[in-house]
């Protein structure tokens, strides 16, 4: 299991970035609903593109399974609430 470190980037932006080398669940808990993006890029350091969009409206609690075809994979989580709890678990 990897505990998620969020960045906050201005008050209503809070960001994590980490590299994916299985399938994996992303856990989170947050302080409130609001916006959740989840994005991907195929190489170190490169450009994300969206890859899961939960919209304005997402719920406090997310639990969600990722898989790929090619690994590894650069994932960036992007939320609009502050994260209480926010953890990756790899196949």
């Amino acid at each position: 299991i990897m505990e998620l470190k969020f960045n906050k980037i201005n008050p209503n932006v809070y960001e994590a970035v980490f590299e994916a080398t299985s399938d994996f669940n992303i856990h989170l808990e947050r302080k409130s609903t609001g916006m959740l993006v989840i994005k991907q890029s195929g190489i170190a350091n490169g450009a994300f593109d969206t890859a899961f969009n939960l919209g304005i409206n997402a719920r406090e609690v997310i639990d969600y399974d990722f898989g790929a075809l090619i690994y590894p994979k650069w994932i960036k989580v992007v939320s609009g609430s502050e994260i209480l709890k926010g953890e990756v678990t790899f196949a």
